[in-house]
């Protein structure tokens, strides 16, 4: 019973926290391309470079509760959201990712699994 109660909890949808997420990660992003872009100081490029690899991969995660419908209530927005904000900029549409992503949910730990 425990467990379920823990499962319940995480899928609870939290707009506010979905929205400050992303502004988080993509002010974040575009601050260091400004900055650097305004700079043009190799000292900017590599903490910029760390930077904006972490909320990529952050944003990577947003994707990826996406592709699991658990942004918005609504599959539609959510699907749109994810698509525009966390897939679409590294190439990857939600649809192909989240058949990919369901495979490897089907054949989690086989030789099928297609993360492996």
């Amino acid at each position: 019973m425990k467990n379920n109660i823990e499962i319940y909890e995480l899928r609870k949808l939290n707009h506010w926290k979905l929205l400050l997420a992303i502004m988080a990660d993509w002010g974040l992003i575009i601050l260091c391309l400004v900055t650097v872009g305004i700079t043009q100081s190799f000292y900017f490029y590599i903490p910029a470079i760390f930077i904006i690899g972490n909320r990529q991969h952050a944003l990577a995660l947003l994707a990826h509760d996406g592709a699991h419908h658990l942004t918005l209530s609504s599959r539609f927005w959510g699907d749109l959201l994810s698509g525009v904000l966390f897939f679409w900029p590294i190439g990857l549409s939600v649809r192909g990712w989240r058949k990919f992503h369901f495979d490897h949910h089907k054949y989690t730990g086989t030789f099928k699994d297609p993360e492996l």
